[in-house]
């Protein structure tokens, strides 16, 4: 539970929606949707590339 002042609908990383005085209901639709990647496709190595994830921690800082 959460006050309508904190909601906020995303879309894809992208804030779409900020809902003031309405009511939202989310439901699970009754289709499926199959996702395909490449045969070596990793989220986490792509997580890794794009967070900096696995390096020293110093090394994005200036001094």
């Amino acid at each position: 539970h959460t006050t309508i002042d904190e909601v906020r609908i995303t879309c894809d990383g992208q804030e779409c929606l900020r809902p003031r005085g309405e009511r939202i209901r989310i439901r699970k639709h009754q289709s499926k949707v199959r996702l395909i990647h490449p045969r070596h496709h990793d989220h986490y190595d792509i997580l890794r590339a794009k967070l900096g994830w696995g390096g020293h921690p110093a090394s994005g800082y200036s001094k």
